[in-house]
């Protein structure tokens, strides 16, 4: 078994035909086929020459593809951490899983949407507000919210600001010289962007979240990208629907009970 931080030009070909059968419910395989790094991605192969199966690691969750019958596929899956999403991936990938932790799998569900409606007009509308502005983050923010233990989560795809601001980008708002709410790209390909929110704890119940995303949403309108919005609750469901985004459905996700 191999482990890699970055996908590289040698092995890239091979990763993406085993990755080609793949539903793709966000934009994680994509970004890290096209080479995005950070401290919570980890790519596992089981040749560096000539790769039959996979294990890309995104923080707590796990996309799979290639064959699920070999040696390094039974290790993957047997030291998958708990709470650790089992993502779609390549057939047998589940059922070994299954085989493997029985009853401790348990099968969940998450919601996609999609932009095909969003209006620009509602986004802008959407983005006003009397007490607070947004802002789009600039490199010296960047820095400071690397920095901070709660803002840090937009940049652990990433490893430095610098990194993020030459691929990605976000919007924020600003309360009392800290950050009270932003929006981010989470990770980044060539034709979309996966959605990164969070609001300061003190901030909550103020409609900061909508804000901060419905001008990120129209920077990607104007930019001709896709935003990925992949829902973990009702709450999150909800916001995107306020935003504009169309419910696409439900998919089916699986992770190890303690």
């Amino acid at each position: 078994m191999y482990t890699m931080t970055q996908v590289n030009a040698a092995i890239r070909p091979h990763l993406t035909k085993l990755f080609e059968e793949v539903r793709r419910v966000d934009v994680c395989i994509d970004s890290v086929l096209e080479g995005q790094s950070g401290g919570e991605i980890q790519i596992f192969v089981d040749s560096l020459t000539e790769p039959s199966s996979v294990q890309i690691n995104q923080g707590s969750f796990a996309y799979f593809a290639g064959d699920s019958a070999g040696t390094s596929a039974k290790e993957w899956l047997e030291e998958l951490p708990a709470h650790c999403y089992i993502m779609p991936s390549s057939p047998g990938w589940v059922e070994r899983a299954k085989s493997i932790h029985g009853g401790r799998l348990i099968r969940g569900e998450r919601y996609m949407f999609s932009p095909e409606a969003l209006q620009p007009g509602l986004l802008k509308e959407l983005t006003e507000h009397p007490d607070y502005k947004v802002e789009k983050i600039t490199l010296e923010l960047a820095r400071d919210m690397i920095r901070d233990p709660l803002q840090h989560y937009h940049f652990v795809n990433y490893d430095t600001a610098e990194q993020f601001m030459e691929t990605g980008f976000g919007y924020c708002i600003r309360a009392e010289d800290e950050i009270a709410a932003a929006c981010t790209t989470a990770m980044v390909c060539r034709t979309g962007v996966e959605i990164g929110i969070m609001t300061h704890p003190g901030y909550r119940k103020f409609g900061l979240a909508t804000r901060v995303a419905a001008a990120f949403l129209l920077h990607c309108l104007e930019h001709d990208l896709y935003p990925s919005w992949d829902a973990a609750n009702l709450k999150s469901k909800g916001l995107a629907e306020k935003l504009g985004l169309v419910y696409a459905g439900p998919y089916e996700v699986f992770s190890l009970e303690d």
